[in-house]
């Protein structure tokens, strides 16, 4: 007598699908919670430069939101516009930190730029100068810490 092989029914096949797509589905929903405004969620920093810092101006404000581990920084700087209430889109910042000092540079409109801070005694505002590659530094208006 032949040996018969018993035949999985053909609806496992069909739930494992399905549980599949179910667990992509909600791994993309979390990464998609995540990472809300388009931003990769920053790592954790334990760094005196860790948090949001606006400098403030009459109707728009530059925000820079850093995450420091050592001398490491990362981070983004986005515009605001009071009239509108709305951010820029985020442009990904990078720099080190041997405090007070901190450098921090990003790219902007094809530009490599730099911004040279002092973290005040307080640790609560910068201050220092910003340039554009092949260009003079010059002083910008001091970030300060924004309360959470």
């Amino acid at each position: 007598m032949p040996k018969t092989r018993l035949q999985l029914p053909r609806f496992t096949f069909s739930i494992r699908r399905r549980v599949l797509l179910a667990v992509c589905v909600g791994l993309c929903a979390v990464y998609a919670v995540a990472c809300r405004d388009g931003l990769a969620p920053l790592p954790p920093g334990d760094g005196p430069l860790t948090g949001t810092w606006i400098q403030p101006s009459v109707d728009t404000w530059v925000q820079l939101d850093l995450s420091q581990s050592g001398t490491r920084v990362v981070g983004y700087l986005r515009e605001g516009s009071a009239p509108s209430g709305k951010l820029s889109d985020p442009i990904r910042v990078t720099g080190t930190a041997t405090l007070p000092q901190a450098t921090i540079q990003w790219p902007e409109n094809g530009v490599e730029r730099t911004m040279n801070a002092t973290l005040s005694a307080d640790g609560d505002s910068l201050t220092g100068t910003w340039s554009a590659s092949g260009q003079p530094p010059t002083p910008f208006f001091r970030f300060t810490r924004a309360t959470p």
